[in-house]
């Protein structure tokens, strides 16, 4: 150990001293004053020099402003005190040096805790004397309490006794004795798993459905125990390590089919320390050859440690009822240093049967200067600067080589720390390897102990450390296991008629159209002229062929018809004709170019049959028809036509007629989706739920409908009935043969 000061090997200023010392102890205390001890039976408090200072426990000395005066009686060191029995006070070694309180375990059957008051010059300092958390007693029944010096080295006047706290003790005479044994309570733990049909676990968040019963035979131990984060724990004094019990369950509802009661074991705890030594290391004795400045060296340790709390949890972890112990490798000597020699190496075996039920598996460790710590070969935690190589891991082979003087001030800094580690992920069933390799650093630098000249004894070296944990042990890999009831299963079957849909269409030829307009003089081709091209006719003439009268009466394509009616005669045309300008008159006798009298002219049109026109027996206007047996002008000034002609230029859609069957060669694919949208891989077995059913013919999805399957309706079968899922269409006749358009939009 290097002393972690400024001034390394000098420990005046960490130090509270006593001067000189009465041997008195004062009587006279306030309030309670001790008298209990006078009254019961007190064990003769004997000195044990080296056994006792080795079990001691330091006490921190608290400032008293309010204590005016320090009248009383007075014990005497290395004697006990008529007034206080079961109490012996010693000095170390003088009067301002370091003291001792040995206290019988009996005191603190009556007391809770007292003060101890020492007086240096006018300044009272208070030591509040209790059993502290894991504080181990001596062979005979006592605890230690080691007082330290306190301040500025003055002369301690005297030291005294008060503020006594007795305990609360029932009135009646049967109260079970006190005493200092705490309870002992065994514990069963084991995990609460649920699992399907298939043996494969799921979550299940209502653990309030379960709860559980304790049996030992016929005996209730405990009852209506819960899982918590499923966990089932059962603790009490009676159940006894290495037993095993009946674990009852009810569960609510009928989700599950389960065994009713399993065994299993109380749980083991597994502990292991440094007081369970290698063979070849001893046990670092505070004995007055290995102290600093009087202060025993396990004492100047533990009362450096800078996280109390941590160091209170590790010593009260206990093997056989043995704290931790401050161990080293060589029985001669506390110096052993990294220069010339190998570091320390502890090697322990821990076996686990079972399951570790703790969250963490806390694993306490310090030392002087500093250690690595393996399980099963990988490296679970270090002191701080244990290792100088930057970003390596080290394996579980490493030894300490050397401490560079860079690295003194991170050293110093970190030896007086209680480390804590959880290894819980680095233990496995069965057989475990725990290695802690430490190493003391070679040097006390100061000013007057220049690096490599110094005192051996200033520098001791010490490893300490301890682990608790529980394991469950029992039945069913300790594990309590539901196993949900067979999920109901359904199925799904789909069934589809393909159908085609064949179209005959029946067509009707379509003509070309021929249409136009003539004007100009148009009459009667006949060769009976009167003069200027205009011919004259028969009034009985019967059909007549119209002729353009410039020149010569050449013949257009186009005819009308005189007509006889009781009333006269009309002039019939040619159908194709759809609108004229024209005009006709009668005449007895032939007519000369000199009496020709031009027709008065009107337009008619075709609207429902040929265009028809009477024949005017005058030349004006609302002329009565002619009804003579004469001759007739008729005369054009323009024609219009509109007709179809004999050429098929097309088709048109007459009549349809459909017909329906069933598509042969071809196969309805059905395929079954779950909500999430995944295909199932089977129509049966399938899970009570909501599901889409889809048609597919080929690649292509022709319809889908939704289902759901129930307690009540587990087999379903989906009829997508006649499903049209192709047509076609033919012409049975097609006028235009050279040139056939196909089917036509209906």
């Amino acid at each position: 150990m290097l002393m972690k000061l400024k001034s390394l090997c000098s420990m005046a200023a960490l130090l509270w001293f006593f001067s000189a010392c009465s041997t008195d102890l004062i009587d006279q205390v306030g309030g309670n004053d001790g008298a209990g001890l006078k009254n019961g039976a007190v064990s003769t408090v004997v000195w044990k020099g080296d056994a006792d200072k080795a079990v001691s426990q330091n006490i921190d000395a608290v400032k008293n402003d309010t204590r005016k005066n320090a009248s009383g009686v007075k014990i005497p060191s290395n004697a006990h005190s008529a007034d206080f029995p079961g109490i012996y006070f010693i000095w170390d070694a003088k009067q301002k040096d370091n003291g001792y309180l040995k206290v019988a375990a009996e005191v603190f059957d009556v007391y809770e805790s007292f003060v101890l008051t020492s007086k240096e010059s006018n300044t009272f300092w208070d030591f509040k004397i209790a059993v502290q958390p894991g504080q181990a007693k001596t062979p005979d029944n006592c605890y230690v309490f080691f007082i330290p010096k306190v301040y500025n080295n003055k002369n301690i006047n005297m030291v005294f006794l008060s503020e006594w706290q007795g305990k609360t003790i029932p009135p009646e005479d049967d109260t079970p004795v006190i005493t200092d044994t705490p309870v002992v309570k065994g514990k069963i733990s084991f995990v609460k798993t649920v699992e399907d049909a298939d043996g494969k676990v799921v979550d299940w968040t209502d653990w309030d459905a379960f709860s559980f019963d304790l049996y030992n035979g016929d005996d209730v131990i405990m009852t209506g125990v819960k899982a918590v984060n499923g966990i089932v724990t059962f603790e009490s004094e009676k159940i006894i390590p290495g037993q095993k019990y009946t674990v009852k369950e009810t569960v609510s509802g009928e989700l599950f089919e389960v065994a009713s009661a399993e065994e299993f074991a109380a749980n083991q705890t597994i502990t292991f320390n440094s007081s369970e030594r290698p063979s070849d290391a001893k046990i670092v004795d505070p004995s007055d050859s290995w102290n600093i400045n009087g202060l025993p060296i396990k004492a100047f340790w533990e009362s450096q440690m800078q996280n109390k709390d941590d160091l209170a949890a590790m010593m009260a972890i206990t093997v056989n009822g043995v704290a931790p112990t401050w161990i080293w490798d060589r029985a001669t000597s506390w110096d052993y240093g990294v220069t010339g020699s190998e570091s320390i190496v502890y090697i322990n075996n821990v076996n686990i049967d079972g399951t570790i039920v703790d969250d963490h598996v806390w694993l306490y460790f310090a030392a002087d200067n500093a250690a690595v710590v393996f399980v099963n070969g990988k490296m679970a935690g270090y002191t701080e600067k244990s290792f100088n190589a930057t970003g390596i891991v080290p394996g579980d082979n490493y030894k300490f080589s050397s401490f560079s003087d860079n690295d003194f001030g991170d050293l110093i800094e970190h030896w007086s720390h209680v480390y804590k580690i959880d290894i819980k992920d680095f233990l496995k069933s069965g057989s475990n390897v725990i290695k802690i390799t430490a190493a003391n650093n070679d040097a006390c630098v100061s000013e007057a102990y220049p690096q490599g000249k110094y005192d051996q004894t200033n520098n001791p070296a010490g490893l300490i450390f301890a682990c608790k944990f529980e394991v469950a042990k029992g039945g069913g890999n300790n594990q309590f296991v539901n196993k949900l009831k067979p999920a109901a299963k359904g199925s799904i079957k789909a069934t589809a008629n393909l159908q085609e849909t064949v179209t005959t269409q029946h067509h009707d030829p379509v003509y070309k159209v021929e249409a136009g307009t003539r004007e100009g003089t148009l009459v009667t081709l006949s060769s009976t002229p009167f003069g200027n091209g205009q011919t004259y006719i028969k009034a009985a003439a019967g059909k007549q062929q119209i002729a353009d009268s410039s020149p010569n009466n050449r013949p257009i394509d186009f005819f009308y018809t005189v007509e006889e009616r009781e009333d006269g005669f009309y002039i019939v045309l040619d159908e194709r004709i759809t609108s004229a300008s024209i005009g006709a008159v009668g005449f007895d006798a032939v007519p000369s170019q000199q009496d020709f009298r031009a027709p008065s002219h009107s337009t008619v049109s075709h609207v429902y049959g040929p265009i028809k026109t009477m024949v005017s027996s005058g030349n004006q206007d609302n002329q009565p028809a002619y009804t003579g047996d004469g001759y007739l002008y008729v005369h054009f000034q323009s024609i219009s036509w509109s007709y179809q002609t004999d050429e098929i230029v097309g088709c048109k859609l007459a009549s349809v007629d459909k017909d329906t069957h069933t598509l042969e060669n071809a196969t309805p694919i059905f395929v079954v989706r779950n909500e999430g949208g995944e295909e199932m891989t089977t129509t049966t077995d399938l899970p009570l739920g909501k599901y889409t059913v889809e048609l597919w013919v080929g690649s292509e999805k022709i319809t889908e409908t939704t289902v759901e399957l129930t307690e009540t309706e587990k087999d379903i079968t989906v009829d997508f009935g006649d499903v049209v899922v192709a047509q076609s269409c033919v012409v049975d006749n097609c006028p235009n043969k050279d040139n056939c358009p196909g089917c036509l939009p209906e």
